[in-house]
């Protein structure tokens, strides 16, 4: 994504082709977010406006390598990283998965299944 993470040793030259891509576009939302104040459309795919009103329906985007970044819902989100588990373990005090997701929810998903 940046030219030099993991302490400056640089990783985009590990990246594969669908992981630049994600890495390109999480550029391109980060600069329109800073710009605009909304990440906006990049290559087809809307960040959704979070809304956290609507409780477990609140749509996320999901990203994933490749562009197949994707709105998902806050309950999809939650089923497939098991937060209720982890909610159990810690209690909501400490997980507050849904502060998390309020301050917009990026789920970093770069390698295919």
């Amino acid at each position: 994504m940046w030219p030099s993470f993991d302490n400056g040793v640089p990783i985009a030259p590990t990246f594969n082709a669908a992981e630049r891509r994600l890495a390109h576009d999480m550029v391109a939302w980060w600069g329109k977010f800073v710009r605009s104040g909304s990440p906006g459309t990049v290559d087809g795919t809307t960040w959704p406006r979070l809304d956290p009103s609507l409780g477990p329906g609140a749509r996320l985007l999901s990203l994933r390598a490749g562009g197949r970044s994707t709105p998902i819902t806050d309950a999809r989100l939650a089923a497939k990283h098991q937060c209720d588990f982890w909610d159990s373990l810690f209690g909501p005090e400490q997980a507050a998965r849904s502060e998390v997701a309020s301050l917009g929810a990026m789920v970093g998903e770069t390698r295919s299944p």
